[in-house]
């Protein structure tokens, strides 16, 4: 089960990239089967990408979905007025 797991999606990524003389091509990337993330670790460099990246990576192998709620301040404020109590 372990080897199916790590085996069933991959994530490319690219270091160092503020060392690099020639621009990347984006769109290039976005075309590839398998993702590509470009960072600079150094600079922080698309590291909240790669992040988001692997969430949803694992998400879709462990068969999980993110729902993100939005609702209005004023329908949580009683709520919240409690936590400052």
């Amino acid at each position: 089960m372990k080897r199916k797991f790590f085996n069933r999606e991959k994530v490319e990524v690219w270091n160092k990239i503020d060392l690099m003389e020639e621009r990347i091509d984006y769109k290039k990337l976005a075309k590839s089967p398998i993702p590509i993330v470009p960072i600079s670790a150094v600079y922080g460099t698309n590291c909240e990408k790669l992040v988001e990246v692997i969430t949803t990576k694992v998400n879709e192998t462990m068969g999980k979905r993110m729902y993100q709620l939005v609702a209005s301040p004023e329908f949580y404020s009683e709520r919240i007025n409690w936590l400052f109590k």
